[in-house]
């Protein structure tokens, strides 16, 4: 009993990692300036792809620096 309750335990963890929800990208402009953009309804992977896409001219300005808090 107590190995199928590590497991169903596992499990649920696994699965919490692959959901969806909304997430924060900050980015930095060459003038140290900082601005937030708001990715909603994704999955970590696909909101580090789309923050990392924040990096090119975005509203003409030039982000040197994208991460997800």
């Amino acid at each position: 009993m107590k190995k199928i309750a590590i497991i169903l335990g596992l499990v649920a963890t696994v699965s919490l990692g692959s959901c969806k929800k909304d997430w924060t990208c900050s980015c930095t402009d060459q003038s140290g300036n900082n601005t937030y953009h708001t990715i909603p309804n994704a999955t970590i992977s696909d909101a580090k792809n789309t923050c990392n896409g924040y990096e090119t001219h975005v509203s003409s300005s030039i982000y040197t620096n994208c991460s997800i808090e």
